[in-house]
């Protein structure tokens, strides 16, 4: 029963069968589509800056931490830190830029193409007011081209509080590679499993 159980968890889309012997059968013909995507990070366009956020937690309920960095349209740091959102727009404010998240959600709530749920409103209000006055997109990334901040976010929890780093020199080394990577247009694979379907 505990396999039966593993089985209608782990592949859902599958049709698993009570039997132990109909479960081998199903699974001796499976095979699993598995799709690629090319991610990578793109340079703002010609006085623009772009601000990449991220936000990580360790744990529900448990720790959490948010990044952001903003480079110029050479892709080189203008201020990275691992601390709210709201403080990254007041570094920027007089500045058009581009912001990118891999959150979704967060995109969707800002550019008010979805419902603010009460439990945070205010902040978005708050953000929605330093942003008032800008030029300001904000724009989904997925993961894999948001790497810089995703190591900021879990990079700050081997630190009592904040970090910040004003220029390249001052950040970890694997966060420079990161950058540098970035930079150069280098891609990322983004590899998903398409839903799974049983074998003909």
């Amino acid at each position: 029963m505990n396999i039966y159980m593993l089985c209608k968890v782990q592949f859902h889309g599958l049709n698993i069968p009570s039997r132990w012997h109909q479960i081998i059968q199903i699974f001796e013909g499976y095979k699993s589509t598995i799709i690629c995507r090319v991610i990578k990070w793109m340079r703002p366009a010609s006085g623009i800056y772009k601000c990449n956020t991220d936000g990580a937690a360790k744990g529900n309920p448990g720790p959490s931490s948010a990044a952001f960095c903003i480079r110029n349209k050479d892709g080189d740091l203008v201020y990275a830190a691992a601390k709210t959102l709201i403080d990254g727009s007041n570094i920027v404010l007089g500045r058009g830029y581009r912001m990118e998240t891999d959150s979704m959600t967060m995109k969707m709530i800002i550019n008010a193409e979805w419902r603010i749920p009460w439990s945070i409103s205010m902040l978005v209000g708050d953000i929605k007011r330093l942003m008032a006055d800008q030029r300001v997109t904000v724009e989904h990334i997925h993961r894999e081209g948001n790497g810089l901040t995703d190591f900021l976010t879990n990079f700050v929890f081997d630190f009592a509080g904040a970090v910040q780093f004003h220029n390249f020199q001052e950040f970890p080394s694997d966060a420079k590679k990161i950058l540098n990577l970035e930079k150069l247009g280098i891609p990322n694979l983004r590899v998903r499993a398409l839903q799974d379907k049983a074998p003909d």
